[in-house]
């Protein structure tokens, strides 16, 4: 998760309560201080990021063999067949997650759902780009659907 602060008055101080309003994608939690007289607004972003937060909790999980967290970062269209996938390729989550360098923002479409991106990786002297869709739910996060 990804917290940005903004004091409305003064500076940040123990607070006495707290409020939590939901927004589309994101969380703005209020912190009144009262023995100060001022209220703190957090943005708490569950899609800080976009795809690319989604694609380095995919790479987290393959670092501590998490298998299980690396599948629910794929839409329900493809995580069953990732989950073979993973499953096979798990002796060498080490080797991948290293071999995964830079990601390219491709283009949207032209409902901003879809992410098209290209994941960059050293062969020798040639550098390749590897397509990676993503795309964003009704609720508003982002999952893999291809690499």
């Amino acid at each position: 998760m990804n917290f940005e602060a903004e004091i409305l008055k003064d500076q940040i101080l123990l607070p006495k309560s707290v409020a939590c309003l939901k927004k589309e994608y994101s969380q703005i939690l209020y912190v009144a201080d009262t023995g100060n007289n001022q209220v703190v607004r957090y943005s708490v972003s569950r899609d800080p990021g976009g795809p690319l937060w989604v694609w380095e909790r995919f790479k987290n999980a393959l670092l501590i063999d998490d298998v299980s967290t690396a599948v629910s970062c794929f839409d329900s269209t493809s995580s069953d067949r990732y989950q073979v996938i993973l499953e096979a390729l798990r002796p060498s989550f080490q080797d991948i997650v290293n071999d995964m360098k830079e990601m390219v923002f491709i283009s949207t479409d032209k409902d901003n759902d879809k992410a098209y991106y290209d994941l960059l990786r050293q062969e020798g002297d040639d550098v390749f780009g590897y397509p990676i869709v993503f795309d964003r739910a009704i609720d508003g996060e982002w999952k893999i659907n291809s690499f």
